[in-house]
C-alpha cells in the first residue's frame, strides 16, 4: 500500500510540474500561443498512446472533432506559419501512431495477442497507403510537402481497420467506445446549430480571410453553412448523420451482463433530433442519403436476400440517374425556379433546398455517357474536370475518379470492391448472435450509405473526419466478424466415446439410473 500511494504521489507531482512548466511556456515564450498548446497536448497524446492504448483510442476519435476549432484560434495570437497547423492537425495521427506503434511491440513481447486476420487487415491497411502514395507520386511527385499531408491527412487511418479489432475485440467493447464518442460530439452539432442562428464568431472570419480555408466563399457569397468545430459542412453534415443514426441503434443494442440498453430510448431520440439538427444546419442535403441508406442497411443487411434487394435497388436507381440525366436536367430547372419562389426570401430555406449542386452532378453523369473524351485508359491527372469551363467538369465521385486515373484503374478498383463487398456480407449473414448481426448490420448500411453519398456528392470519403468514421465503422463490421469465430472457438467439442458399454454412465446397465441391487451374502460375484 505504501509502495502505490509513493507511485501516486510521484504521478500527481510530475503532472503538476509538467503543468506548470506549460503555463510558464505559454506566458513567457515568444510565439503562436495556440501552436505551443497544441504541441503540450500532442505530447500527452503520444504517451497516453504508448501507455494506455484503448483510452487513447477514444480520445484520439474525440480529437478529431475539435482539432479543427484549435486551428481557427491560431489567429487570435498572431500570424500562422505552416508549423503552427502542423502542431494542430499533427495531434491525431501522431495519437494514432503512438497507438501503432504501441500495439506492435505489445505483440512483439507477448502482451498483445494479435491473430492471423488481424495481421491480414493490417497488410491490407499498408497496401492501401501504398496505393495513395504511387496515386499522390503520380499526380505531385516525390515532395514530401505533397505526400506526407496525404498519408497524414487520409491514408494514414486505414490502420484503424487493424487497431480497433485488436483493442476492442468484441462487440460489447465497440458499443462503449461508440457510446462515448457519441456522448463527446453533441457540442458539435450544438455549436452547429449557434452558428447557423448567430453567424460566425470574429476569429472564424479572421481565419478564413487568410485564405488557408476553401470556405472563404461563404464570405464572398455572404452566406452561413455552419462547419462548427471540423473543416467543412460537408464534414458536419456527414458526422452528425453518421451519430444520428448510431443514437437509435444503441436504444437497441443491450449488455450482455445487465440487459440494459447502451442507450434509453428517450436518451437515444433526444440525441437523435440534435444531431439531425446539427445536420440542418451544415445544408449538406446529399448527407441524407448516410441517414436513409444507414437506416434501410439495418433492415436489409441482416438478411440475404433483403442484402440482394438493397444492392439491386441501388445500382439501378443510380444507372438510371445516369442514362435520364439529362432529361432530368430540363424538369430540375423549373423545379429550382419554384424552389426559389417559395424559398427565396429565407436564406435558410434556399441553402437547404438549392438544387444547383445537384445539377453539376447530373451533368457530370451525362459527360460521362456522351462525352468519349471521358474514356480514356489512364485518365487525366488532377487538372482537368474542375473548371466549369472544362468539357471533362464534373462534381461526383465516379466521373472524378475516371478522368483523374482513367478506365483501367477504376475498373480493377470496382472488381476488388465488389470482391470486398461479396466477402462483407457473406461473413456478416454468417454471424449467429442476432444482437452481433444487427450492429454488424447497422455499421454497414452507414459504410454503404457514406459510398452512396460520395457518389452524389463527390470527395466525402477524403473529407477529414469523415475518413475517420468511416474505417472504424468498417473495423466494427470486422469485430462483428470476429466476434463469430471467437464464440465458434468457445463452442466445446463433443467428446467422442467407443459405443459398447464402456461409453455408458456406471447407472446405466442397471435400469436406467436405478440403484444397484443388493446382491445376496452368497452370491459368487461378490
Amino acid at each position: 500500500m505504501k509502495g502505490r500511494s509513493s507511485g501516486s504521489l510521484l504521478i500527481i507531482l510530475v503532472v503538476m510540474l509538467v503543468a506548470l512548466y506549460a503555463i510558464v511556456d505559454l506566458l513567457l515564450t515568444s510565439g503562436n500561443m495556440f501552436s505551443r498548446l497544441s504541441l503540450m497536448i500532442m505530447i500527452p497524446c503520444a504517451l497516453a498512446g504508448l501507455a494506455a492504448r484503448r483510452t487513447a483510442m477514444v480520445l484520439f476519435l474525440i480529437s478529431c472533432g475539435y482539432v479543427d476549432l484549435l486551428k481557427r484560434l491560431l489567429v487570435v495570437d498572431g500570424q500562422i506559419s505552416k508549423l503552427d497547423l502542423y502542431y494542430v492537425l499533427g495531434i491525431p495521427p501522431i495519437t494514432l501512431g503512438a497507438i501503432l506503434v504501441s500495439t506492435l511491440a505489445g505483440a512483439m513481447s507477448g502482451s498483445v495477442k494479435i491473430r492471423s486476420r488481424q495481421w491480414t487487415w493490417l497488410a491490407l491497411a499498408v497496401a492501401m497507403m501504398g496505393v495513395t502514395i504511387i496515386a499522390q507520386v503520380r499526380e505531385t511527385g516525390w515532395g514530401l510537402g505533397q505526400l506526407l499531408p496525404a498519408l497524414a491527412n487520409s491514408a494514414f487511418y486505414t490502420v484503424i481497420v487493424f487497431l480497433v479489432p485488436v483493442l476492442f475485440p468484441t462487440m460489447e467493447d465497440s458499443l462503449a467506445m461508440l457510446k462515448k464518442v457519441l456522448l463527446c460530439y453533441v457540442p458539435v452539432a450544438l455549436y452547429g446549430m449557434y452558428q447557423q442562428v448567430h453567424g460566425f464568431q470574429d476569429f472564424e472570419i479572421a481565419y478564413l480571410l487568410t485564405g488557408l480555408s476553401i470556405e472563404i466563399k461563404q464570405l464572398v457569397y455572404g452566406e452561413v453553412r455552419a462547419f462548427s468545430t471540423l473543416n467543412s459542412p460537408t464534414a458536419l453534415g456527414a458526422v452528425t448523420m453518421i451519430l444520428a443514426v448510431l443514437s437509435i441503434v444503441l436504444t437497441q443494442m443491450r449488455h450482455t451482463a445487465s440487459g440494459r440498453p447502451f442507450l434509453g430510448k428517450a436518451v437515444g431520440v433526444f440525441l437523435f433530433c440534435i444531431f439531425v439538427g446539427g445536420w440542418l444546419s451544415s445544408t449538406s442535403r446529399s448527407a441524407a442519403v448516410i441517414l436513409l441508406m444507414g437506416a434501410a442497411g439495418w433492415w436489409c443487411f441482416s438478411s440475404g436476400p433483403r442484402t440482394f434487394l438493397a444492392y439491386f435497388t441501388g445500382v439501378t436507381g443510380m444507372l438510371m440517374l445516369m442514362v435520364f440525366a439529362e432529361s432530368l436536367l430540363d424538369h430540375l430547372r423549373d423545379a429550382s425556379l419554384v424552389v426559389y419562389d417559395i424559398f427565396g426570401s429565407n436564406k435558410f430555406g434556399e441553402q437547404l433546398t438549392r438544387l444547383g449542386t445537384f445539377t453539376e452532378r447530373l451533368q457530370g453523369f451525362s459527360n460521362l455517357l456522351k462525352n468519349p473524351e471521358f474514356l480514356t485508359a489512364f485518365g487525366y491527372g488532377a487538372d482537368r474536370g474542375i473548371d466549369p469551363s472544362d468539357p471533362l467538369y464534373n462534381h461526383d465521385l465516379l466521373s472524378n475518379l475516371i478522368v483523374r486515373f482513367g478506365l483501367v484503374p477504376v475498373g480493377i478498383g470496382s472488381v476488388i470492391a465488389v470482391w470486398v463487398a461479396v466477402w462483407l456480407h457473406t461473413n456478416l449473414l454468417q454471424i449467429r448472435e442476432l444482437r452481433v448481426r444487427s450492429m454488424a448490420a447497422a455499421c454497414m448500411g452507414i459504410v454503404v450509405g457514406m459510398i452512396g453519398s460520395s457518389l452524389l456528392s463527390g470527395s466525402l470519403l477524403t473529407v477529414f473526419p469523415n475518413n475517420v468514421f468511416f474505417w472504424v465503422l468498417v473495423s466494427c463490421v470486422l469485430v462483428g466478424f470476429q466476434s463469430r469465430s471467437t464464440a465458434e472457438d468457445a463452442e466445446p467439442t463433443p467428446e467422442l466415446r467407443r459405443p459398447g458399454r464402456q461409453g455408458q454412465p456406471a447407472f446405466a446397465r442397471y435400469g436406467n439410473g436405478a440403484p444397484r441391487p443388493p446382491e445376496p451374502w452368497n452370491s459368487p460375484i461378490r
